[in-house]
């Protein structure tokens, strides 16, 4: 794996999403603007908790997110059936934190052990080096998202 290249890339993407919701307030990551099924903090939610279920969860490593995470932000799942408002700062920070915690993780070895695993129909991630790749993918997916969403609730 060209290490090097890859953390630059997802420093990269990480980056600007950390930029893209940089001073928003509580309410603006919180609301759902009407037609949405989803706002600014879950989507930040969404992010940390994927990417560690893909890189830690299929090395058979405990995830560094809280275990509600699951619950809260997996795919399908909408701030409006949340019991309460998960701690914004508590999801903002770990946006923050978790790349530098990831790499630690990746150069200390916790990866070595890797299944791949069908991400979805017809579409397979068969090594840590495609897991990081999709990673990519899917935050720069969501960081769009969230800048169509920061649009209606600014």
């Amino acid at each position: 794996m060209d290490t090097n290249g890859i953390y630059k890339t997802v420093g990269a993407t990480r980056g600007f999403f950390i930029q893209t919701v940089a001073g928003l307030s509580d309410e603006q990551l919180t609301t759902i603007p009407e037609g949405s099924s989803n706002n600014i903090l879950w989507n930040i939610g969404h992010i940390c908790h994927t990417n560690c279920a893909i890189v830690y969860g299929n090395s058979g490593q405990p995830l560094p997110v809280p275990d509600n995470y699951k619950d809260l932000f997996r795919g399908g799942s909408s701030p409006s059936d949340w019991p309460e408002t998960p701690d914004v700062s508590e999801v903002t920070g770990l946006l923050a934190s978790l790349t530098d915690q990831t790499w630690a993780d990746y150069e200390s070895g916790k990866f070595e052990n890797f299944k791949g695993f069908e991400i979805f129909k017809g579409y397979t991630i068969d090594s840590l080096d495609e897991a990081f790749a999709f990673n990519i993918l899917h935050e720069s997916l969501h960081v769009g998202l969230v800048m169509a969403l920061k649009k209606r609730v600014s």
